[in-house]
């Protein structure tokens, strides 16, 4: 149910600053708890659940932790919905989680953008339309065409 109420709070708000002290390990950690508090589920990480680059060009490798490579045995959706699955960004010491259907990291001259492919009420529409985000990194933290992000 909290998994449940968070999703949901994510989709209103689909970036959220949080705190830079949580490391992959406490990512990980997490959903795993998760997972064994929903009738004692065995978790998995994919192989590629995490996707170490440097997003904000600073010449040091962030990391992408997309949940969407998680896996509970007592819960088919647990990590993915219709609204996708969270996909965290660790850039520096700051942290940010996006609801994502899809991902995909674009190169752009010296700049990496991250395109995700998001639920279609992000964008006004259905669930089922198509709505994409293009986000950059900058000194200030990640921007999309809406500005800086809180």
């Amino acid at each position: 149910m909290k998994r449940y109420l968070w999703t949901c709070l994510l989709l209103l708000f689909p970036v959220s600053e949080l705190s830079a002290q949580a490391t992959q390990a406490e990512i990980v950690e997490a959903a795993r708890q998760a997972c064994v508090d929903l009738d004692g589920g065995e978790f998995a990480v994919g192989d590629d659940a995490m996707t170490s680059v440097d997003l904000d060009g600073d010449g040091t490798a962030d990391l992408l932790v997309d949940e969407g490579k998680f896996a509970c045995s007592t819960s088919a959706s647990m990590f993915t919905s219709t609204g996708g699955s969270q996909l965290h960004s660790i850039v520096g010491d700051r942290h940010d989680v996006w609801m994502a259907q899809a991902w995909r990291l674009v190169d752009w001259g010296d700049n990496k953008i991250l395109l995700l492919a998001e639920h279609g009420s992000r964008c006004g529409g259905f669930g089922y339309q198509p709505c994409f985000e293009a986000i950059a990194w900058s000194d200030e933290g990640p921007k999309t065409v809406r500005g800086t992000n809180p």
